[in-house]
């Protein structure tokens, strides 16, 4: 099975529409594409330009069902989120999205607080080694709580905070685990994202070491793109297949009405 479900159009911060985005997956051989915007809940200090709005919410699901019936058998459409967990929003998201007719949701962390994690590199170079530190340490501790939430199936991105080259310092072990064992425990899948190789960290999202935690802990993964243009559905697949075969992983999932099939190849 060839899938990408991590995928953005122009409904947040991508560059093509939900049937050009459908077309294209259909002539790139795909059996499944999941469309997952941004939607990040409104906070009233805050803008978040990149985040679809509460109002477009019902035409971006009657979009999907509009593609799905040009493609027909040829490719499955997954309705699919990208959500950010922030505490104090994540009641009002539960109830956004418990009315949506949702295949899977992925959960990220971008903003810690006021503190955005991947917009600019200007932000990490104004703090200091300590707090970049104590920024990284923070970051799996909301982790943490986003698995706790029980609000999403995908965890995205982790160690998202690397993006511009920078790395903790300081050793995190004793809090990734924390975060990778309330992940398990909630029986949420990791995504291995290929978008760090394009970015100055030159590397998937999450390390091999981290990625060594999440087998430890028969954490399932799947293989996704964050692609935001029709030309990167499936950027750096065959890399990060390697990445995975080689830490044991045999198979990868896909994602129906909330809930994931293990399937036994990659």
């Amino acid at each position: 099975m060839k899938t990408s479900y991590h995928v953005h159009s122009v409904y947040s911060d991508g560059e093509n529409s939900i049937l050009e985005i459908v077309t294209a997956a259909s002539e790139q051989g795909l059996d499944e594409i999941g469309l997952s915007d941004h939607l990040v809940y409104p906070k009233a200090n805050r803008s978040v330009p990149w985040s679809m709005s509460l109002d477009a919410i019902d035409s971006y699901f009657e979009e999907l069902c509009e593609a799905q019936c040009v493609v027909g058998d040829k490719l499955r459409v997954r309705f699919g989120l990208e959500c950010d967990y922030e505490p104090e929003t994540a009641d009002l998201l539960a109830d956004v999205l418990a009315r949506c007719p949702l295949d899977y949701v992925i959960g990220s962390v971008h903003f810690l607080d006021d503190f955005p994690i991947d917009e600019s590199a200007d932000y990490w170079e104004r703090l200091d080694e300590d707090n970049r530190n104590l920024v990284a340490r923070s970051y799996w501790q909301r982790i943490k709580e986003l698995a706790q939430s029980r609000l999403f199936d995908i965890v995205g991105h982790l160690d998202l905070y690397k993006k511009f080259g920078w790395k903790p310092s300081i050793d995190l072990t004793e809090e990734i685990a924390e975060a990778l064992d309330a992940i398990a425990a909630a029986r949420m899948v990791v995504e291995v994202n290929t978008a760090g190789l394009t970015k100055p960290a030159r590397e998937i999202y999450p390390s091999p070491e981290i990625l060594d935690m999440c087998r430890v802990r028969d954490i399932p993964v799947i293989i996704t793109a964050d692609a935001h243009n029709v030309s990167g559905l499936t950027y750096g697949y065959e890399e990060a297949r390697n990445l995975v075969q080689a830490r044991g992983w045999l198979g990868t999932v896909l994602f129906s009405k909330r809930k994931f099939e293990l399937l036994p190849q990659l």
